[in-house]
C-alpha cells in the first residue's frame, strides 16, 4: 500500500492487528481504541487535551476524573469512595 493522501476508513468499520485482539475504529463522532494493553509510549511527551475533563473508568463504570477547575482538581467519582496517594520510599511503599 502506498498512500498519497488521507486513507478513510468508514464510520463503523474498524482497523484489526493480527488475531483481531486490537482494534481501531471510529463512528463519525468517537474514536474507540480497544486491545489487552495499550501501551503509550513516546521519547518526549505525552500530551492528553480535552476541552472538559479526563475520565477514568473500569469496565465501563467511572471512577475518576482529572479537570482544570481553577487548578487541578481529582475527582473520585465512587460513592464514600477514597483517594489515596502512595510513594515507594527505600524499597517500601508508603501511603501518603
Amino acid at each position: 500500500l502506498t498512500a498519497t493522501t488521507d486513507i478513510n476508513i468508514p464510520a463503523n468499520v474498524g482497523l484489526t492487528f493480527g488475531d483481531d485482539g486490537e482494534k481501531i475504529e471510529g463512528d463519525g463522532t468517537d474514536l474507540t481504541i480497544s486491545g489487552n494493553d495499550i501501551k503509550l509510549d513516546a521519547a518526549d511527551n505525552v500530551d492528553i487535551d480535552s476541552d472538559t475533563a479526563t475520565r477514568f473508568l473500569d469496565n465501563g463504570t467511572l471512577f475518576a476524573t482529572l479537570s482544570n477547575a481553577s487548578g487541578i482538581s481529582f475527582t473520585c467519582n465512587t460513592s464514600d469512595g477514597d483517594i489515596n496517594l502512595k510513594v515507594m520510599m527505600v524499597g517500601q511503599l508508603l501511603q501518603l
